[in-house]
């Protein structure tokens, strides 16, 4: 009797792993969810962004710049976690520098994977193609400006513009995307290692609930 109950258990236990091996490889690939269920058909993204914090780029030493409105252009997400987009910058300006002109300016076309698990979810925005962000033009204005140029943004390898997603799991019609230093971005010029820090709302065209998890 003894030996039929360790088979009947073993064989329990099997099912029981079986059962659990979807759930953790679902686990280890987060997924987009629209009105409480997991994403079927692409979403696009509201054009319309709350900045909480500007759009901050310092670039080394060289100078800091600041943009107090930011778009999605052409934002997408798919189900598959296939997502794509790009950013403008609007309202532009140098600080302490007021001689200085910044035209609006595009990133790249760029896509953004979800990364991480749940409760630490990121999005990493990456090029479509190439390295290249994004290119910011600086020009003088009514006076000297010392860094008139213009700079070409590019990403790491396999890291470009990174940010947290909190609170993303819970299911609400607008998110937070928080850019900083500890997020893990990778930006560029040349070899100057570029900082690029903001904190935007974006929500689904639609207006519809979602999240990641």
């Amino acid at each position: 009797m003894s030996k039929v109950i360790t088979v009947q258990s073993s064989l329990l236990a099997l099912l029981i792993l079986s059962a659990l091996a979807p759930m953790s490889a679902s686990a280890s690939s987060p997924e987009w969810w629209v009105e409480g269920k997991e994403i079927a058909k692409e979403e696009a993204i509201s054009e319309t962004v709350g900045v909480n914090k500007d759009a901050t780029f310092v670039v080394g030493s060289l100078f800091t710049g600041k943009c107090s409105t930011v778009k999605v252009k052409k934002g997408v997400i798919k189900p598959g976690n296939i997502n794509s987009g790009a950013f403008l910058f609007e309202n532009c300006s140098v600080v302490g520098q007021p001689n200085c002109e910044v035209p609006n300016f595009s990133s790249e076309p760029l896509v953004f994977p979800l990364e991480g698990t749940t409760g630490k979810l990121k999005l990493n925005f990456l090029p479509a193609s190439g390295s290249t962000l994004a290119v910011i033009v600086i020009k003088s204005s009514g006076g000297t400006c010392s860094v008139a140029n213009t700079y070409t943004l590019t990403s790491g390898p396999k890291r470009g513009m990174v940010c947290n997603y909190p609170g993303v799991e819970t299911e609400k019609t607008e998110h937070e995307l928080a850019f900083s230093k500890e997020t893990g971005s990778e930006i560029f010029f040349g070899k100057t290692s570029v900082l690029f820090e903001g904190d935007f709302i974006i929500k689904l065209l639609s207006g519809n609930k979602w999240s990641a998890k």
